[in-house]
């Protein structure tokens, strides 16, 4: 019945596209980047159509251009850029919005130039690549300001599992957005390059400053500010950023005590500094070098939804990051890149109280928050690239090698914690359960990773291009070196006018261990710390009972025949343009395999009690959960003239046993029962971006999201096997069985820009384009500005409309807010900008 409803509903979808797109214009879009997909701006663009005037146009700082108002006609397109080989390629213009991408080699002494005809070649090229959705300048520059606000609105935009790349490196945090030149989310990759596989990847690149004739311009935001410009002209140039925060933030929450309800805004501190450099040198004709140095600082305070304001933490973080690559042009078919990163990692935490803490399930948390650690972890990365053309093929190989020596010094839960299974226990002063760390050791242990691939390229006929190939990982600490990880991706283009293209593959890719689960079955081997467990404690003197029961030290296990886990994916795809609408519609199917948890070997048996009387919980790290995810993803796109939007839809199904390594099932002896929904899954996900350009320098945007409800555990409240381990439920409740209510908002940004001041003496060889409406019936024209200064000026406001997104339901049958929702999404918030570029 599902599957033909969505059947319906995409066959409406292609009509409603076909009808939609009647009567467009045709317009042309030109991408240029370099052979490491980097944009290249100040490219010289030249449009040739027969019976019509050559046009001449220059890349902005995107490495983009885009011609309006065309016949539909064969094109000819040459690009020039300096240091560049020119390229030139043929194609036949269609209805709506064309688009070409050229990736330019750099010229060496003596070069041959290859031209590239036919419109198929570019829509079945990168075959082991899915499809890409590249931001334009305008899209870039209506993202949020503040670095973590526009990952995640870029994440809602691929999906809150997508892999984030800047620069080739694996990033957390996101560069100033002045410094981004372009942003391509980029959906089911099967490169045996990747070790990180998301059904979309965010592949940021940041601007390539050497190209620029001229100082880019210096921008102060907030307390952000940061500059980038040539020291050397065709050479060097250097980029800096600093920001600066000093804010508190309103953490709610809510609970009931004895006394009666309680929902406070606890006000918790949020400072964080960051400095940073990068350095690009154009060495040689053939070689560019990064430097790149990051230093970012935070202290944060953390409370919990249940909490009293008593049970702040507060941690500080303190990472350099720094990163040097070299990328290399060997010869006009090889190219080889080399990266290096080194991090150093620094967290502490403290709580404000360093009371016992008192846990009422479902009700409140009272007490100190347990929570008192340090740890410095540094890592060390070393990656290199290499490629090559050869008769046909395109072939690729290299190698990755990962070091993480790490520090530990925990003392979390030092002071006790009592936990008590309803608040009537608490009134009565019988907490079921009462444990405290033992033992105040500094713990320091290695982690090393290894991979290598091979992968070729190829076209197996004009319209269909395969990529075959295989990547080999290994990691210190767990069994096997035979991880061979095969990938298979296809790109196929039916028609002759390549208006419809189907991609797909299918790919094994291996999973990392966290060092923190060595690291944790070092702490609690039975000689540098233990847990003292009491059941039925006294209280507030846990040892003041007639009941109480001591357990022996609780024990953590590597298990021997620990094994890399790892995922099996598949998709299929299909794009199709119509005019200046894109459909794309994708079902991909992914198995996790051999994924770990934790089992408790001496979990007490019914009747009998545990298995070895003499021991504790012995908690042992093992392979044994799977996962299954299901997903039908679809998008649609248009360009109208002042109009620039797209929506997305994904439905989705995803279960498994345990969400982590951290997780213990509640039978180890019947993982079965624990079969049920991810903590994740969502079913359904609707997202939005739409943008109008007004005149005179105006432009409004809106984003608007909308997901269904996450899905939530059903508890006792009670150890009801007596492993001390709260996540029984009752009888014939599956695991995840809860679910919460939908969420959805609107973000929304207004923007001006208006320049002033006399003209700039740059202004011919320094092109700065905005896209402004033009004089004939509302299309653009790219133009460059003739004064020097601009002013900028914007409101945004998120979660326009102030609707109330509820989060965390309480699963706890014995909580008296029990299928109640404990928290809530921010409301709506504005915000007021100002730039001032000279």
């Amino acid at each position: 019945m599902l599957r033909g409803e969505l059947w319906c509903a995409a066959t409406c979808v292609l009509a409603l596209t076909a009808s939609a797109a009647s009567g467009q214009e045709v317009a042309l879009r030109v991408v240029v980047a370099d052979p490491s997909e980097a944009r290249v701006p100040r490219a010289q663009v030249k449009l040739e159509i027969k019976q019509s005037a050559p046009r001449l146009a220059i890349t902005d700082q995107a490495g983009e251009v885009r011609f309006v108002d065309l016949p539909l006609a064969r094109a000819r397109i040459t690009v020039e850029a300096t240091g560049f080989v020119p390229r030139t390629v043929n194609l036949r213009l269609g209805h709506g919005e064309n688009s070409v991408e050229f990736h330019l080699r750099i010229q060496a002494l003596r070069e041959v130039v290859e031209v590239r005809t036919g419109e198929r070649d570019d829509a079945t090229s990168n075959p082991a690549l899915g499809f890409s959705t590249v931001l334009t300048p305008e899209q870039i520059n209506n993202l949020p300001d503040d670095p973590d606000e526009m990952k995640a609105q870029l994440q809602r935009m691929a999906g809150p599992d997508a892999v984030i790349l800047v620069d080739g490196f694996s990033a957390n945090r996101l560069p100033p957005k002045s410094q981004i030149a372009s942003i391509r989310i980029r959906l089911s990759s099967y490169a045996a390059e990747d070790h990180d596989f998301g059904f979309a990847i965010i592949d940021i690149r940041t601007k390539p400053g050497y190209f620029a004739p001229a100082r880019e311009p210096g921008q102060m935001r907030r307390i952000n500010a940061d500059v980038s410009g040539p020291l050397w002209r065709d050479r060097t140039s250097l980029s800096l950023w600093f920001s600066r925060g000093f804010s508190y933030e309103s953490s709610a929450t809510f609970g009931v005590t004895p006394a009666g309800r309680f929902s406070n805004l606890v006000r918790v501190p949020l400072d964080y500094d960051r400095l940073g450099v990068r350095l690009l040198h154009n060495a040689t004709k053939n070689h560019r070098v990064l430097v790149e140095f990051d230093h970012w600082t935070q202290l944060r305070g953390m409370v919990g939804q249940f909490d009293l304001p008593e049970r702040l933490v507060n941690t500080r973080w303190d990472l350099k990051d720094l990163k040097l690559a070299v990328y290399g042009v060997l010869s006009s078919r090889v190219l080889n890149d080399i990266r290096f990163r080194a991090t150093w990692n620094g967290r502490s935490s403290s709580p404000v109280s360093d009371a016992p803490a008192l846990i009422v399930n479902g009700a409140f948390s009272a007490g100190g928050a347990a929570a008192n650690s340090r740890r410095s972890t540094a890592s060390f990365q070393l990656t290199d690239d290499l490629r090559m053309s050869l008769a046909g093929h395109g072939l690729s190989a290299g190698f990755q090698i990962f070091a993480e020596p790490s520090r530990e010094h925990n003392l979390t839960n030092g002071n006790g914690t009592f936990v008590f299974p309803s608040l009537a226990a608490y009134e009565a002063g019988t907490p079921s359960l009462y444990s405290r760390l033992v033992g105040d050791t500094v713990v320091g242990y290695e982690q090393y990773q290894f991979a290598g691939y091979v992968q070729d390229e190829f076209r197996a006929r004009p319209n269909l291009s395969l990529s075959v190939g295989v990547r080999w990982e290994a990691q210190t600490h767990v069994r096997g070196l035979s991880n061979f990880a095969p990938r298979l991706g296809f790109a196929w283009s039916p028609f002759r006018q390549a208006s419809t293209t189907l991609r797909g593959g299918f790919g094994l890719f291996y999973q990392w261990i966290s060092a923190d689960v060595y690291g944790q079955t070092l702490r609690f081997n039975g000689l540098n710390q233990d847990t003292l467990v009491i059941l039925n404690p006294g209280f507030p003197d846990p040892l003041q009972a007639g009941t109480a029961v001591s357990l022996p030290p609780t024990l953590f296990l590597h298990a021997s025949s620990l094994r890399l886990p790892y995922l099996l994916r598949s998709s299929v795809a299909v794009q199709q343009s119509i005019r200046s609408l894109k459909l794309m519609t994708e079902v991909r199917w992914q198995r996790g395999v051999r994924l770990p948890l934790l089992n408790n070997l001496n979990q007490p048996l019914p009747g009998t009690g545990r298995p070895n009387p003499l021991e504790g919980n012995v908690f042992q790290v093992q392979n044994g959960a799977d996962s299954l995810l299901k997903e039908w993803f679809t998008s649609l796109s248009g360009d109208f003239r002042r109009f620039l939007w797209t929506l997305s839809y994904t439905l989705g199904s995803q279960t498994n046993q345990v969400d982590g390594p951290w997780q213990t099932p509640s039978n180890p002896r019947n993982l079965a029962a624990d079969r049920g929904p991810a903590g994740n899954d969502v079913r359904h996900r609707l997202n939005g971006y739409l943008t109008y350009r007004f005149p005179k320098g105006f432009r409004f945007s809106l984003s608007p999201s909308f997901s269904s409800g996450l899905a939530y555990n059903i508890t006792t409240g009670f150890d009801d096997n007596g492993d001390t381990v709260f996540n029984d439920r009752p009888a014939s409740v599956g695991r995840n069985t809860g679910r919460g209510a939908p969420t959805w908002s609107v973000d929304g940004r207004l923007a001006w820009t208006r320049a002033f001041g006399p003209e700039s003496t740059e202004r011919a060889r320094s092109y700065e384009f905005r896209v402004d409406p033009g004089s004939r019936g509302g299309s653009f024209e790219l133009e460059v500005p003739k004064q020097k200064f601009q002013v900028q000026t914007y409101v945004q406001a998120f979660n326009l409309f102030n609707h109330a997104n509820f989060l965390n339901y309480a699963g706890i049958l014995t909580s008296p807010s029990f299928g109640q929702p404990t928290a809530a999404m921010p409301g709506r918030r504005l915000e007021v900008g100002l730039r001032f570029l000279f």
